[in-house]
């Protein structure tokens, strides 16, 4: 890359509603221009682990911004080559592997990568969301009933859904059903007590129409569209959007290349996944 317009760039600041404002140091943790930055870094790492093999078919490299995972098909190739080409790759871009972060393991005892266990039994690779991500989704599903105690239940219906719709969209092209089904029966639970506390020391029985408004034990009220019209808004099931298999797409394809138009249109016509 040009260092020098990238340097501009990086100290250009950003202008809002006519006020300019000066990016003196550093990016925001979690701000879309950190990962940016890492994939200009390490813009060549698959290649240069790859022509180390030349086409040796068990050595894959797989990157998302700084996060990457190296499989072969032993140990001695990860610790004696991998590993020393990588340390060389980062230290001429002013980087270094994390020692917490870095480890060996074989495919059997599985790992994580991207919020995703990947394991292998037998034959069979199984791909399901991590312990790890399983219990974020849970502590923010639990934080917000907390916080939500003075609001009404269909704005409360409205944050989980959010929160529920993003999380299960992405764990949906994995093996989920055990950990959705979970999830929702913890999230039943805790509504529950939500309700519970909102009448404590009355009588719930003659409130249950207003938190169960499509039917017993399914979550839903009444609410106002934009237009002021009444609209049924009802808590969205992880296990009911369904499992899907993503169809992966081309590793150099570029939707900015004119010459790959053809292919992008395919897929948008085709749709990205398919029903498991």
């Amino acid at each position: 890359m040009d260092r020098e317009v990238l340097r501009q760039w990086l100290k250009a600041g950003f202008v809002e509603k006519g006020r300019l404002f000066p990016t003196r140091a550093g990016t925001p943790q979690g701000g879309v221009v950190s990962p940016l930055l890492a994939n200009w870094a390490l813009d060549g790492m698959e290649a240069t682990i790859k022509g180390l093999f030349g086409w040796r078919p068990k050595v894959h490299v797989i990157r998302y911004a700084d996060d990457f995972v190296v499989v072969a098909e032993s140990k001695e190739i990860l610790e004696g080559t991998v590993r020393p080409a990588l340390q060389k790759f980062l230290a001429e871009r002013g980087l270094r592997l994390s020692e917490e972060k870095t480890v060996v393991t074989h495919i059997r005892d599985g790992f994580d990568f991207l919020g995703k266990t990947l394991r292998k039994f037998g034959t069979q690779l199984i791909v399901q969301p991590s312990k790890a991500a399983a219990k974020s989704i849970r502590a923010k599903l639990g934080t917000l009933l907390r916080q939500s105690r003075s609001v009404s239940y269909d704005v409360l219906l409205r944050k989980l859904n959010r929160l529920l719709r993003g999380w299960g969209n992405y764990h949906r092209f994995t093996s989920s059903s055990r950990v959705f089904g979970k999830i929702d029966y913890w999230l039943r639970q805790g509504i529950w007590r939500w309700i519970k506390r909102q009448h404590k020391g009355k009588r719930l029985r003659k409130h249950l129409a207003q938190y169960f408004a499509k039917g017993l034990w399914t979550h839903s009220a009444w609410t106002r569209d934009g237009s002021g019209s009444p609209k049924l808004i009802e808590l969205v099931r992880l296990s009911a959007l369904g499992l899907r298999r993503h169809i992966k797409i081309r590793g150099t394809a570029n939707p900015y290349d004119p010459q790959q138009e053809d292919y992008f249109r395919m897929r948008r016509k085709m749709g990205t996944s398919r029903p498991a």
